[in-house]
């Protein structure tokens, strides 16, 4: 009996062929995967790339904008500050403003009714109107309220003086004269010149008449003792009668003493 033939075994051939195969292919497979594996690394590769870009572009716009908008964020709060603060300063001071002008303007209409009641009962030159609203023995309005009743009252101050000068004549005697004097004096009605001597000019007068009931005041006056050419002198005086010397003559024939 013999051995087996191994040789004409078809194992041994297929196992050779085989392992040949299988070792070819795997080269085959290496020179394939090395083929790729280039392409592979150079595609990933080409990816972080661009990703790291785009992550640095980012970055880079990102750390702008917000720098930008750090500095515009500080300028603008500045301007913001800047701005709230000059409105708040603005507004108060303008409130302000509007309260003095309120107050200022119900104080002046205060005075202006004032005025005019003053006007109603009795007569007034503006600069003696003007005192009274002021004065701490009248309204004790300040100079502002007074000057808002005076530029806003209706008043003929002419007339006044010729108001005033009528209401002289009848509780004294007055020269021509004399009664501008009183009207226009400072220490008097403090009505104007060309006021003063609107009212005289215009006011129903005799004044020989005036005259003559002077000198008899100053004649029948038993606590003077004076004689006619003293009469005379007193009203002819520049200080007190201001009569003409025909007027005081004439005033001298009618009581019988010249």
């Amino acid at each position: 009996m013999s051995g087996p033939n191994y040789e004409q075994q078809p194992q041994a051939d297929y196992s050779t062929q085989s392992y040949a195969e299988y070792q070819e292919s795997l080269k085959q497979n290496a020179v394939f995967a090395s083929d790729r594996k280039p392409e592979k690394k150079q595609k990933k590769s080409g990816g972080n790339r661009n990703k790291i870009i785009a992550i640095a572009a980012m970055v880079i716009v990102i750390g702008g904008a917000i720098g930008f908008n750090s500095v515009w964020d500080s300028e603008m709060d500045e301007k913001v500050q800047d701005g709230i603060t000059d409105g708040i300063s603005g507004a108060i001071d303008e409130g302000s403003n509007r309260i003095n002008e309120l107050n200022a303007s119900t104080d002046g209409e205060l005075a202006l009714i004032a005025a005019r009641e003053a006007l109603e009962q009795g007569h007034y030159s503006e600069s003696e109107l003007a005192e009274y609203l002021t004065s701490p023995y009248g309204e004790v309005y300040t100079d502002q309220a007074a000057q808002y009743a005076l530029d806003n009252i209706d008043a003929d101050w002419n007339a006044e003086a010729l108001e005033s000068a009528e209401s002289y004549l009848r509780h004294s005697h007055y020269s021509y004269e004399g009664l501008h004097h009183q009207l226009s004096a400072e220490s008097a009605d403090n009505f104007t010149d060309a006021q003063a001597r609107y009212a005289v000019d215009n006011v129903e007068a005799d004044w020989d008449a005036e005259a003559v009931e002077a000198a008899e005041s100053y004649w029948s006056n038993d606590n003077i003792d004076i004689t006619p050419d003293e009469l005379r002198d007193i009203l002819v005086s520049d200080t007190i009668g201001r009569f003409t010397d025909q007027q005081a003559d004439h005033a001298l024939a009618e009581l019988g003493i010249s």
